[in-house]
């Protein structure tokens, strides 16, 4: 009894639900959250040693950067022959 979930003390500091956000937001960062306070736990019992925080700053922009698909060259009037 009186236990916290380890989840909730790691998501607590960094809660990003406001209450004026529509609840489908609010569940897709809940989500979000939770897949990376996943993936923190098991980087941390591979040896992992930095906080929480710099997994996430570390692992964030890789989502947004890493995905992006390669630019398509659509020729003009000039380039068809």
């Amino acid at each position: 009894m009186g236990g916290v979930d380890k989840t909730d003390q790691f998501l607590q500091p960094y809660d990003c639900g406001t209450k004026s956000m529509k609840w489908t937001k609010k569940i897709f960062f809940h989500l979000i959250q939770m897949s990376l306070c996943n993936a923190f736990l098991l980087a941390t019992k591979d040896g992992y040693k930095k906080p929480l925080l710099s997994f996430i700053e570390s692992v964030v922009p890789s989502w947004i950067f890493d995905g992006q698909l390669p630019k398509v060259c659509v020729p003009t009037d000039d380039e068809v022959r």
